[in-house]
């Protein structure tokens, strides 16, 4: 939890399932989900967890966990 309470999560990416096609990071319209030219970062301050990336990724690759 942050100082203000809010519960900050984190968005797990499996790299088995995952066919790098960035679509979750396009999709996010805040910025918190990015790809640094090997790896994906999440910025947990910037997510509003609307789970569009979720929605999108056709191989099920993604998913939202707490901290």
């Amino acid at each position: 939890m942050t100082d203000e309470g809010t519960l900050l999560c984190t968005i797990r990416i499996d790299d088995k399932k995952c066919s790098y096609c960035l679509d979750c990071v396009h999709v996010c319209n805040t910025g918190a989900l990015t790809w640094e030219g090997v790896c994906f970062q999440h910025n947990p301050e910037l997510c509003t967890y609307c789970e569009l990336c979720l929605d999108l990724c056709n191989e099920e690759a993604l998913e939202i966990l707490e901290r």
